[in-house]
């Protein structure tokens, strides 16, 4: 069994909150002793560990306690594992800072600025009319086909373009 709460809340909750916040985080986790031993219950923060508690208990329990102050939007989550194979995870909490959502804007630009990357390919990319189609069976419109769908395919990546600016801008970058 994994429990957990963040400020009184469960998982799966949503936490309105402002910039210098405390969160008071608690979990616990016990495994029926029957099936493994448990090893050690784990606090993740936007996908990195930030505490981990391995002091299992003679009830094959583990319990642990964390604070934070908040300055920007995140979600939380815990997980434990058992010696063996056994492996619980949390949904998470999200904790909305200054109603900013709780993304992570360095990450995002990231993969914001790896995708704008990407999209470049689209504006010098050709097709090999005779190695990936089937000319014999389109025909003659093949050439005014590809250059339609060249140009509906263009619009969708300047409207990705500026999905993606929009999220590095949001995140300051």
């Amino acid at each position: 069994m994994l429990e957990f709460e963040v400020n009184g809340q469960s998982m799966g909750s949503t936490i309105e909150s402002q910039d210098g916040d405390d969160m008071r985080i608690v979990a616990s986790a016990s495994l029926n002793p029957d099936l493994e031993t448990l090893d050690r219950l784990e606090l993740i923060i936007h996908g990195e560990v930030v505490a981990v508690a391995n002091d299992v208990t003679t009830d094959n329990s583990i319990s642990l306690e964390y604070s934070l102050v908040v300055d920007k939007g995140i979600w939380i989550a815990a997980r434990a594992y058992g010696t063996e194979q056994a492996a619980a995870h949390t949904a998470p909490v999200y904790v909305v800072v200054d109603k900013r959502g709780f993304g992570d804007d360095e990450a995002i630009a990231k993969i914001a600025e790896r995708m704008l990357l990407r999209l470049h390919e689209f504006d010098t990319l050709k097709v090999n009319t005779d190695d990936e189609l089937e000319p014999w069976s389109v025909g003659e419109p093949l050439t005014a086909m590809l250059a339609e769908q060249r140009r509906l395919i263009l619009e969708k990546v300047d409207a990705a373009r500026t999905a993606y600016a929009a999220l590095i801008d949001r995140a300051g970058h």
